[in-house]
C-alpha cells in the first residue's frame, strides 16, 4: 500500500512523505503507483527548479520512500503562498487518485492519504 502522510502547521501544508507500493499491477505497468510517483516528484521539482527554493527545502529520494520538509519561518509572504499552491495541487492529485479507484476491489490496500500536525 503507497501511504502518503501531509505535514500541516498553522492550516499549511509543510511537507509529506509518500511510501510503499499500491500493488495494484505488476511492476512497471502499476498506473497508481506511477501516478503517485509522478505528482510526488514534479511537486519537489517544482519546487526547487520554478520557485527555486532549493536552498529551503530538504527532500530524500529513497527506493520505497520521498520524504519533503519545508521551514515555513524562513519564506517571505509571496514564497509561502506559492509553496501552498504546489503542495495544495499536490494533495488534490493525491485525492483525486484516491477518487478514481476508492471503488475498485479492495482500494484500502492501494492508498492512504494522513494528515499530522507538526
Amino acid at each position: 500500500m503507497i501511504e502518503i502522510l501531509l505535514k500541516t502547521r498553522d492550516k499549511k501544508i509543510i511537507g509529506f512523505e509518500s511510501s510503499g507500493h499500491a500493488n495494484y499491477a505488476a511492476a512497471g505497468e502499476d498506473i497508481i503507483c506511477a501516478a503517485v510517483s509522478a505528482l510526488t516528484i514534479n511537486s519537489i521539482n517544482t519546487l526547487e527548479e520554478v520557485l527555486k527554493l532549493g536552498d529551503k527545502i530538504k527532500y530524500t529520494f529513497d527506493e520505497n520512500e520521498i520524504t519533503l520538509d519545508i521551514n515555513p519561518e524562513i519564506l517571505d509572504e509571496a514564497r509561502l503562498h506559492d509553496t501552498q499552491v504546489v503542495l495544495r495541487s499536490y494533495e488534490l492529485g493525491i485525492i483525486s487518485i484516491i477518487k478514481e479507484y476508492e471503488h475498485s476491489k479492495d482500494f484500502e490496500d492501494f492508498i492512504s492519504l494522513y494528515y499530522r500536525e507538526v
